[in-house]
């Protein structure tokens, strides 16, 4: 069944591992379609700066900016509505250190596939039911619609009810997980909630 499949990604919740911010204007990424990109991408290590910075192969911008091995194991195989952009970042007070090479992940597929019946949510305001999506307390995808589609165009997408929501298959998980990948964490969609990333 689809909805065992897949995983809601998060990075590392730690004191050591640095968040990231766009260091230029993020221009037409984080708009739901694929797009072209001047390289590399500039990023700088976000607020709070840590005291050691522990680099991992998968921080937050909050999108995902990934070490260049992790994004060689996720290009072995094409992934339809992921681009991978070359990335620099920087540490905005070591000016003398050299930046480090990262990989943008723009995920730009997104599929309606939320069961709201089936799911909890917070929403911004209850009288609206179709309205926006604060918070997800339980998570239910719908099936039927995901059974619609080749499993090879769903490896990856965001749930577009709430794009913030990244959800991999259990094949790419298992991908991710041989390369041994520091910085991120699967949960079971039956498991997740919003919460979680804070834990």
């Amino acid at each position: 069944m689809p909805q065992e499949q897949y995983y809601v990604v998060e990075r590392e919740n730690d004191n050591i591992q640095a968040l990231f911010s766009w260091d230029q204007s993020s221009g037409h990424l984080g708009l739901g379609q694929a797009v072209d990109a001047e390289e590399p991408l500039k990023f700088r290590v976000g607020e709070p700066l840590p005291n050691n910075i522990n680099w991992m192969d998968f921080h937050t911008c909050p999108d995902p900016v990934i070490s260049p091995s992790l994004a060689a194991t996720l290009q072995q195989s094409p992934l339809h509505g992921s681009q991978f952009f070359k990335a620099k970042v920087h540490h905005p007070e070591q000016a003398d250190m050299e930046a480090k090479d990262y990989v943008f992940w723009h995920i730009w597929l997104e599929l309606p596939c939320l069961d709201k019946e089936n799911s909890e949510l917070d929403l911004l305001d209850d009288d609206e039911p179709d309205g926006d999506i604060f918070g997800i307390d339980s998570l239910a995808l719908n099936e039927e619609l995901l059974n619609d589609i080749e499993e090879e165009q769903r490896l990856v997408f965001r749930l577009k009810e709430h794009s913030p929501v990244i959800l991999i298959h259990e094949k790419i998980k298992q991908k991710i997980e041989k390369s041994n990948a520091r910085g991120l964490r699967f949960f079971p969609v039956s498991d997740w909630n919003s919460d979680l990333c804070f834990d």
